[in-house]
C-alpha cells in the first residue's frame, strides 16, 4: 500500500494513502486531496498523479518550489523512500512492506534557475518597498529568539550580535554585524558587512545577491531560510 507521510521537522504530522487515488493534489488550500497549512507553501503546490505502476509529481508554478531529495524539480518520478520537500515541510513516499534505502537513487530532476548577482541597490531605491510584489519570509533557526518566522517588513534586516541587529547572533565570537538582507524594487539583496560572512547556500558570501525561495543564509550557529509568503 503506498501513501505518503507528512512530516515537519522529524515530527509526524499525518499520513495519506494513496490506494486507488490516480491523481492527488497537495497545497495551503483545503480543496486539495492533502492540505498542508503553512504560509510558504502555494494554494495549489504540486500534483502526484499514477500511471500504473509508476508515480510522478509535478509543481504546479508554485511560489517556493518543489524539491525532490534535496534537487529542486517541475516534474520527476518518485519511488519508494523519496522525500519530497516543500516550504518547512517533508514528505515521505513510501510503499509499506518495503524496507527504506540508505539512500535515495538519482533522479532526474530540473535544476533550479541560477541566483543572480547584483551589485548594491542605490540608498534611494531601498526605500521603495511598495513596488515588491511578493514579501519576503525568513524562518530562522540557532538565532535569538531560538525558533523565529518573521516576516521582512523593514527596508533593512541587520544579522549580528550587535542589540541593534534585528536577527540576533549568538556567541562571543559572532561579529556585530553580519550581514544585511536590504529591500529593493528586484527583491531581497543578501549583503555581507563582515569578512567571512554570511554562508549562502554552502559558500562563503563576497558579493551581493539576489534572494530565491529556498536559500540558506549560516552565520555562526543560525540558519535563516528565505522564502516568500503565498
Amino acid at each position: 500500500m503506498p501513501k505518503l507521510i507528512v512530516r515537519f521537522g522529524n515530527a509526524v504530522i499525518s499520513e495519506y494513502d494513496l490506494t486507488g487515488k490516480t491523481s492527488v493534489t497537495v497545497g495551503r488550500k483545503p480543496e486539495n486531496d492533502l492540505q498542508i497549512e503553512s504560509p510558504v507553501i502555494s494554494g495549489q503546490h504540486l500534483r502526484l498523479t499514477r500511471e500504473g505502476e509508476i508515480y510522478k509529481i509535478e509543481d504546479l508554478n508554485s511560489t517556493n518550489g518543489t524539491y525532490l531529495n534535496g534537487r529542486q524539480i517541475s516534474k520527476a518520478e518518485v519511488n519508494h523512500g523519496d522525500i519530497i520537500e516543500i516550504g518547512r515541510h517533508n514528505i515521505l513516499f513510501v510503499v509499506e512492506g518495503k524496507p527504506l534505502p540508505e539512500a535515495p537513487a538519482p533522479r532526474k530532476e530540473v535544476p533550479a534557475e541560477p541566483v543572480k548577482s547584483a551589485a548594491a541597490p542605490e540608498p534611494a531605491k531601498i526605500a521603495q518597498t511598495q513596488k515588491l510584489e511578493r514579501k519576503g519570509y525568513l524562518i530562522i533557526t540557532g538565532a535569538s529568539p531560538e525558533t523565529n518566522d518573521y516576516d521582512i517588513a523593514l527596508a533593512n534586516v541587520y544579522i549580528g550580535k550587535s542589540p541593534n541587529a534585528h536577527i540576533r547572533l549568538k556567541g562571543i565570537f559572532s561579529p556585530d554585524m553580519a550581514a544585511v538582507i536590504k529591500t529593493t524594487p528586484d527583491g531581497y539583496l543578501l549583503v555581507p558587512i563582515e569578512s567571512g560572512y554570511p554562508e549562502y547556500n554552502g559558500t562563503k558570501l563576497t558579493q551581493p545577491v539576489l534572494l530565491n525561495a529556498g536559500d540558506e543564509i549560516k552565520c555562526g550557529s543560525a540558519v535563516i531560510k528565505f522564502f516568500w509568503r503565498t
